[in-house]
């Protein structure tokens, strides 16, 4: 991922997933043209079918929506004199993304989520009747996995954003260059 992005192709982990997802489309199209072709569902095919195509549509419409969604934050920059000239006192606005982790939680919940399928090909794990018993309750599409898999990425998108957003740096910022927040004192306020 990081080779791909330091040559410039683009982000270098979206494009490692999106090549995942793109890698099992056949295999899902395919699945999808057989379960129509024998009416696996009886009279509910056709419009199941239509009915997870829509709802593939709006899902991925709605992921683009918070993608590409920000709140912005009116900022204003007081007048100041540098030399003979007269700088600032201009309005502008903090750009707060409504999803800045990106996929970044995602790959993170299922990274870790994939460690216990490493762990149970080990004879130590066949061998106990408990952790075989642990392990295939953590194969992905149970229940523990899935749930595991929302709450890590809940998790990890706060822990992330955590990591890379510093409020207290925005606002320092801020405030060495005359900008604050309209109602809101510069300093720990704005922070």
């Amino acid at each position: 991922g990081e080779q791909i992005t330091d040559r410039g192709i683009g982000n270098g982990m979206s494009l490692l997933i999106f090549a995942g997802i793109v890698v099992g489309l056949p295999r899902g199209i395919q699945d999808l043209v057989d379960k129509a072709k024998t009416q696996a569902w009886g009279a509910f095919t056709v419009p199941a079918l239509v009915l997870l195509v829509g709802a593939m549509i709006v899902i991925v419409a709605f992921i683009v929506f918070v993608e590409r969604s920000e709140r912005r934050i009116p900022v204003q920059y007081a007048k100041r004199i540098v030399g003979r000239r007269l700088m600032g006192g201009q309005s502008t606005h903090l750009p707060l993304k409504v999803n800045s982790g990106g996929v970044m939680p995602v790959i993170f919940a299922s990274s870790i989520l994939s460690a216990p399928m490493l762990f149970a090909t080990s004879n130590f794990v066949r061998n106990s009747g408990f952790l075989t018993r642990l392990f295939d309750g953590l194969r992905p599409g149970e229940p523990w996995y899935e749930l595991l898999y929302c709450v890590g990425i809940v998790f990890f998108a706060y822990f992330y954003i955590s990591i890379i957003f510093r409020p207290d740096d925005i606002a320092d910022n801020m405030r060495k260059y005359g900008g604050f927040i309209p109602g809101i004192r510069p300093g720990r306020r704005t922070s």
